[in-house]
């Protein structure tokens, strides 16, 4: 039923909107949802989504400008005025109203500022979805720009420029700004810092922000997304009533009219001496643009055959040779006026000794492309895989939707929106040569990243080594002129395809839960037909359990090995499979090892038992243990590198769950040999339990013959019966410990374990983490500026409930911190008995909305069931008891909760090595 002040609103919409823009988009004859593009009066267009199997609400605004536009002498300011928005509006003042809203009916937010875009995102409850949508547009109509804040909100920009500061993936990406053409303004500096941002009498930021505002935040380069469960007519009206009073300046979008590179930034090697262990090789070319090209997609051809991964491909030939780990191709920059092709390899240190020979292989593969790869038959077959993908588009949480969609339909033609990244209308082989003819080497850049280069220059800003030289004519002759290679052949048609996507038949039955349909004493076998996503897909889940798995450093290590080579050697045979929308991945945990396969049903059954035999396959290859305990090695080793706060989550497993450390594994990894990972391997198969579930568009049938065909595969395995992980209890008081890290950042995380893992216990932990989590935010990071990275979390360690408290500080250390964590605390908790009496049914029913909202996609509800196998609960009902749990919950239970795990406090500092 529509509201009645939705209902008074609707007679307006005529003279509001523009009634020549409403053209029907196309979906999928699956999707239940229903679209419409609306534009209002001030030109800000809309996408409308009708989404009524939902529970929540949702709305993106994407502004079409970025750091592109920041002014030469204020870098930074894009993403500073991102934050800005956060921190109140005319119509709602305070600081922390938005987030305080949303975060207390269920919902989350954030935004982004990219080169070309900022995007803000949102969603809630839906029966708030309008109180939301009213505090949402206020961004845009009347932001405060308080200058308290204005000032204070430059330390946060700064503690996000220093959380990334020593990231490897950030300074890779400022180094390559170094070799591009300096008039273009990707080579700006994007974050900002305090330098940047300055804000002082002769220099005051807060014109700045405002001018960059007005300018900039103009209705006609916004597209907004939002998407409830209301008929299409009551979203256009809130639509209408809340962003009808964004201002239209009819501005111009900022364009750079300039080319990334110029012959001048060609022909060139940049070289970059990274801090973590790495051996990264990418070949950038300068391409023609390509988003005219979206309805055929020339350059997707051309990747989908040199990322190949199979038999004959151009990474199973490298790896042959020892020199690659890894390779992608993709589009990377792309902008009006130029684009790039990447190809990114992870070599071996043997790769990138002769990264050379490895680049005349790219070449080679090109050039195999030019004269044999140009087949119709590749093309209507990855038209085909699209289609299949395109009709059965599984659902998602409406927040992702959004946040995607509000940008496309600044891209794309409205009723091409749903159907545009799916779209290969037709082959054109002229356009695909036009491609491959830019991929030469007079149009490339090569950038190797690693911590043996040599380099003479150093970045200021980020302190990165390197160096720019040229690549030699004599070079790129040699790679312009590459032959072919013997190993190297075009991509088969894949043999994954699916075919036949007819849906079971509805099963009846008086129980939604999946059903015991084997069960002895090795194996216990569920099984449920999916009859709520109406997909032809499925999933299923094998965990192989183990006594002893990794009882000491060595086993733990031998693990990671061992499921490392089996994966490698599933790679080429299921790499087609992956292309189908057959997903397998195995991989080792605490407890043993487990094997998960999803995907369209037609031939999912075939693919366990595959990755099933495999895992009795032989194991001798010398080389590959070599080349895999080398990146295991490089893994560990990068691992100590971590940021600071990752790096005390690290700790806090390794205190509380059994486990060995990063050290210990380096140190039993030397000495490992292949014939330890054998060993293992026997350990792991031979003596254990199994957990079997089949789930989605499969038959019991099916699931009673895949069970018997694991129970021959593990005909040697002893039945023992296997424990439950448990985690350690911290004990009463204070406990301190403290992990060394290699950054100038100090964290800290404080855990809060509650002294019970039942239903009642998760559902108060729960609750005082919602009560807990915003005004943390607020007060360590709004409002005391100790970092960008301040968070709480709900956080159950081995099904023990606990709360994770974490700040990450470029200006505080780890004393400073616990200062101000036990200040907040004492605070709170003195608070806590009359914010429980006026708000606790507000965040009761917060909490509720969050359990209570239902899997989204076949693959989640898979995940839900797998755990509830994993908990040994035969019910199924886990949800149901901790929703029974909240609502029964009441404040003196809370205070008493909160009590006992500020009873059971483990402190993790950093101290920087």
């Amino acid at each position: 039923m529509i509201n009645k002040s939705i209902q008074s609103l609707l007679f307006v919409i005529g003279l509001l909107i523009t009634p020549s823009l409403l053209a029907d988009v196309i979906k999928s004859e699956n999707d239940t949802r229903e679209y419409r593009v609306i534009t209002l009066d001030n030109s800000l267009q809309a996408l409308l989504i009708s989404d009524l199997e939902s529970d929540r609400g949702a709305a993106s605004m994407n502004i079409q400008v970025g750091s592109n536009a920041n002014p030469k002498d204020r870098e930074g300011l894009a993403h500073f005025l991102e934050h800005m928005l956060f921190l109140g509006t005319e119509k709602y003042p305070e600081a922390d109203s938005y987030p305080k809203f949303i975060d207390g009916n269920g919902g989350s937010h954030n935004a982004f500022t990219a080169y070309e875009n900022t995007n803000y995102f949102f969603d809630v409850k839906a029966d708030v979805l309008p109180e939301a949508l009213d505090r949402f547009s206020q961004f845009f109509i009347a932001p405060l720009f308080t200058p308290d804040y204005a000032d204070r909100e430059r330390n946060a920009v700064h503690s996000e420029f220093e959380s990334k500061r020593l990231e490897d993936g950030r300074r890779i990406y400022v180094a390559n700004k170094l070799a591009m053409n300096p008039e273009h303004n990707w080579t700006q500096f994007a974050v900002g810092n305090l330098e940047t941002l300055r804000n002082d009498p002769k220099d005051p930021i807060e014109s700045d922000l405002i001018d960059f505002f007005d300018r900039y935040y103009s209705a006609n380069l916004m597209t907004l997304a939002v998407s409830a469960p209301m008929p299409l007519d009551e979203i256009e009206a809130l639509v209408v009533n809340k962003f009808s009073a964004i201002k239209n300046s009819n501005a111009t979008p900022f364009q750079d009219g300039v080319p990334l590179y110029t012959a001048k930034q060609l022909g060139k090697q940049l070289d970059v001496k990274t801090l973590k262990e790495l051996n990264q090789l990418q070949l950038t070319f300068a391409i023609d643009p390509r988003k005219s090209q979206w309805r055929t997609k020339p350059l997707y051809f051309i990747a989908n055959q040199l990322g190949y991964e199979g038999s004959g491909s151009l990474l199973s030939y490298l790896k042959d040779q020892g020199w690659a780990e890894s390779l992608g191709a993709y589009v990377g920059m792309d902008q009006p006026e130029q684009a790039t092709f990447d190809i990114n390899l992870a070599l071996t240190p043997k790769g990138m000794a002769e990264y050379q020979t490895v680049i005349s292989s790219v070449f080679s593969a090109i050039e195999l492309i030019r004269q044999q790869g140009l087949k119709p038959e590749l093309y209507l077959e990855q038209q085909k895989l699209a289609e299949i993908d395109f009709r059965f588009q599984q659902g998602g949480e409406p927040i992702h939707q959004v946040m995607r969609l509000s940008q496309m339909l600044a891209e794309y033609p409205e009723e091409e929106l749903l159907r545009a990244p799916y779209l290969f209308e037709r082959f054109e082989a002229d356009r695909i040569n036009h491609y491959l003819n830019q991929l030469i080497p007079e149009n490339l850049l090569i950038g190797r990243y690693s911590n043996s280069l040599e380099t003479d220059s150093i970045e200021p800003r980020y302190q990165i080594e390197y160096q720019i030289k040229d690549i030699t004519d004599e070079q790129k002759a040699l790679w312009g002129s590459a032959g072919l290679i013997d190993e190297l052949s075009i991509k088969p048609l894949n043999p994954y395809v699916a075919t036949n996507f007819e849906l079971l038949p509805a099963q009846v039955s008086d129980s939604e839960i999946p059903e015991l349909i084997i069960e002895n004493s090795l194996i216990s076998s569920w099984y449920l037909q999916d009859n709520q996503f109406k997909q032809p897909r499925g999933g299923i889940n094998l965990a192989i359990l183990s006594p002893n798995p990794i009882n000491s450093a060595k086993a733990s290590v031998s693990n990671k090995l061992l499921t490392a080579m089996l994966n490698e050697q599933l790679n080429e045979p299921l790499y087609d499979a992956a292309l189908a929308g057959l997903g397998a991945e195995l991989y080792s945990h605490m407890r043993g090892l487990s094997v998960k396969v999803s995907g369209y049903s037609d031939k999912l059954d075939t693919l366990m038992e595959t990755v099933v035999d495999a895992l009795n396959s032989p194991l001798n290859d010398v080389a590959l243990f070599d080349r895999l305990k080398r990146a295991t090695k490089e893994e560990l080793s990068n691992s100590l590198k971590d940021k600071p706060y990752n790096r005390t989550f690290a700790a806090l497993y390794q205190e509380l769950l059994p486990g060995w450390s990063v050290e210990d594994q380096l140190s039993a990894l030397e000495k490992l040999t292949l014939n330890d990972v054998l060993v293992q391997r026997d350990s792991l198969l031979n003596e254990g339990e199994l957990r079997l579930l089949t789930h989605g568009n499969l038959t019991k049938e099916q699931a009673n013959s895949l069970t018997k065909k694991v129970i021959n595969a593990f005909t040697s395995m002893e039945s023992v019966k296997v424990a439950r992980l448990s985690a350690k209890t911290v004990p009463e008081g204070d406990l301190f410990t403290q992990v060394a890290v290699k950054h100038t950042d100090s964290a800290l995380l404080l855990y809060l374990q509650s002294d019970d893992d039942s239903s009642r216990a998760d559902a108060e932990v729960i609750l005082l983490n919602e009560i807990l989590s915003t005004p943390f935010y607020t007060q360590l990071r709004t409002e005391q500026q100790l970092g960008y990275i301040v968070f709480s979390n709900y956080l159950p360690i081995a099904d023990r409930p606990g709360i994770a408290l974490v700040v990450q500080s470029p200006t505080a250390n780890s004393e400073e911190l616990q200062t101000a964590y036990k200040q907040f605390i004492a605070e709170w908790r003195q608070q806590l008995p009359s914010k429980l009496e006026a708000e606790i049914e507000d965040f009761k029913a917060s909490v509720r909305a969050r359990i209570a909202s239902p899997s989204k996609r076949l693959s989640e509800e898979t995940a839900r069931l797998w755990r509830e196998i994993d908990r040994d609960n035969s019910q199924f009902d886990s949800k149901e008891k901790l929703l029974k749990a909240v609502n029964q919950v009441n404040s003196e239970d809370l205070i008493k909760r909160i009590d006992q795990l500020l009873n059971h406090k483990l402190w993790i500092t950093t101290v920087s090595s």
